[in-house]
């Protein structure tokens, strides 16, 4: 009898679950605070299955109107619950749901996460990042990016201000410890594209060149329509991605040659130490993507 109520109570949740995100999809300030936080405590308890946690994670990404720092709240630990458990068999459905949510989440509660080192932001991150799953590992990928450039916006406009600290001191070397793991991310993307993994190296080279489209260097360049190099550096790995993915990576490349030739002077003739040649006409038989041969300019 118990194991049949339990299945009914299950059963029940799933079942406003899906009614809600339902609602959540096409009207988003039509549920009340008190029917999302009930259900979202009852998805993300301990005993609940797989499916409900899904739900409730998708509802969380929704982001209802009506929800409040307290339900921010709620939603962080059970997501911060999943990626402490991304080792665990079958963790993948779920990770796959509950990894967005970074990126609807308050970046206050998120801020307060990255620099609580008891709970070891970093190898959760990094969990996620390299597990076994290639969907978890895209969606880790996109999602934490995505969130380290706004945080990063954040962390130096107005630094931890916000959170209380026994002294200026510590507030400074929190700020320095959530810094070094927002850089560690972008370490993490570089590694990835390298990954032998078709669609994991595509995230990464996609991200790495989202990163360089925002900053304001290349940002006041686009608009003078300076051509960019290809650099070949990660070339032969990006030979192997799919066609409409290589050129994110090309643009990424392309990027952090004109950067590195800025600063080596190899845009400057007569005194270039190193310049970047382009083969532009590809061999027969071999890949389109562009050749790339080192000389030194005298």
């Amino acid at each position: 009898m118990d194991t049949k109520a339990a299945d009914s109570d299950a059963t029940k949740v799933l079942q406003r679950a899906s009614k809600q995100v339902q609602t959540a999809t096409t009207k988003k300030h039509a549920l009340t605070r008190t029917e999302v936080f009930n259900l979202l405590q009852e998805c993300f308890a301990p005993e609940a299955t797989t499916p409900c946690k899904i739900l409730g994670f998708r509802l969380a990404g929704l982001a209802p109107s009506c929800i409040t720092t307290e339900v921010w709240q709620l939603i962080l630990d059970a997501a911060v619950k999943e990626l402490a458990g991304a080792a665990a068999q079958g963790a993948a459905p779920v990770l796959v749901h509950s990894i967005p949510v970074f990126d609807v989440l308050p970046l206050t509660l998120t801020l307060g996460f990255l620099q609580q080192q008891e709970m070891e932001p970093l190898k959760k991150i990094q969990a996620c990042v390299n597990h076994e799953s290639i969907d978890v590992r895209c969606v880790a990928l996109a999602t934490f990016s995505r969130v380290s450039i706004l945080s990063t916006k954040v962390l130096f406009a107005r630094g931890l201000t916000r959170f209380p600290f026994d002294s200026n001191e510590a507030r400074i070397v929190a700020q320095q410890d959530v810094t070094s793991i927002l850089i560690d991310i972008w370490k993490l993307n570089l590694q990835a594209a390298e990954a032998e993994a078709p669609e994991v190296a595509a995230v990464a080279f996609s991200n790495l060149a989202h990163l360089f489209g925002r900053s304001h260097a290349i940002r006041s360049l686009s608009s003078q329509h300076v051509p960019y190099p290809r650099f070949g550096m990660f070339k032969a790995n990006a030979q192997l991605l799919p066609m409409d993915s290589q050129l994110h990576a090309m643009k990424w490349l392309s990027m952090v040659a004109y950067m590195l030739m800025q600063k080596s002077g190899a845009c400057t003739p007569g005194i270039a130490i190193a310049i970047v040649e382009l083969d532009a006409t590809a061999a027969v038989g071999t890949s389109t993507f562009p050749c790339l041969h080192y000389t030194i300019g005298m």
